[in-house]
């Protein structure tokens, strides 16, 4: 009996709460500040802010973010006001460094223009990577970044989304130039790209994803012989492959019965 209660006061918030948001979401739909002063706000005080901040936001009304007090539903006024007028003046209104950043974010992406995001003051570098990942434009990771970190993970992400591992170069950090060379490489068969990575294990890891992709256990020769990767290697391609005749290319007994029962499997699975 205590659950059925329980149950029927949970349900009875949410259709409460479901019930004040459609009312709110009349106001917003007809435009109507009017609406918004009629409220029911003995449950909740925000009520008419969070309606007028809305209703602001679809009207482009700017003067009425000013009157809300500080707070969610001003920050939310602004924010939304500011994004739909495309007016980079407005975000400065927004205290919450996040929104504030977010906001100029938006507006900068939405005309195009890279420089608005100098008016961050919160992790600027955000803002220029979000509008270089936007553009598709590795120009736009040039000289605009603060720290070295963000100038590589804006190379790296364009190098990955455009498949050009030239941008790699631009990637100053060791482990983040071989990070981008490892993701761009299976995406263009890259079998001439994994010998560029420093790192050991990620090279191998490149080796072996180039490999199965290509079908071609002879790429799998750009590994130690007989080690645990190589094995590896043979075996993701006689997987790929579905090729039993790629297992008995393995002298290790363990490894090509390993490899045989893994590559049955993966055939029985596929027919399924």
């Amino acid at each position: 009996m205590k659950a059925i209660l329980f149950l029927g006061i949970i349900l009875g918030l949410f259709l409460s709460g479901c019930f004040m948001d459609s009312e709110i979401a009349a106001a917003v739909a007809k435009g109507s500040y009017k609406m918004c002063d009629e409220l029911d706000t003995s449950k909740n005080k925000e009520r008419i802010d969070d309606c007028y901040s809305q209703v602001a936001v679809k009207k482009g009304d700017e003067k009425v973010c000013a009157s809300l007090k500080p707070g969610t539903s001003r920050t939310n006024c602004y924010e939304g006001v500011a994004i739909k007028l495309e007016k980079p003046e407005l975000c400065k209104n927004i205290d919450a460094q996040w929104n504030q950043r977010n906001c100029y974010t938006k507006i900068a992406i939405s005309k195009g223009e890279k420089d608005i995001c100098k008016q961050v003051t919160d992790l600027p570098d955000d803002c220029y990577l979000e509008f270089a990942k936007n553009s598709n434009n590795p120009k736009d990771c040039e000289g605009v970044m603060k720290e070295q970190a963000s100038s590589d993970q804006c190379y790296s992400y364009l190098a990955t989304a455009k498949k050009d591992e030239s941008l790699c170069t631009k990637v100053v950090a060791q482990a983040s130039k071989d990070d981008c060379i490892l993701a761009v490489a299976p995406q263009v068969n890259g079998n001439l790209l994994c010998p560029k990575i420093q790192m050991k294990s990620k090279r191998e890891d490149c080796i072996i994803k180039v490999a199965s992709i290509m079908k071609d256990e002879s790429q799998c020769g750009g590994i130690a012989y007989e080690t645990p990767a190589y094995f590896t290697c043979m075996k993701q391609v006689a997987i790929a492959d579905r090729s039993l005749a790629v297992c008995d290319l393995l002298k290790n007994a363990e490894e090509k019965k390993s490899c045989i029962l893994q590559v049955n499997n993966a055939a029985a699975t596929s027919t399924e």
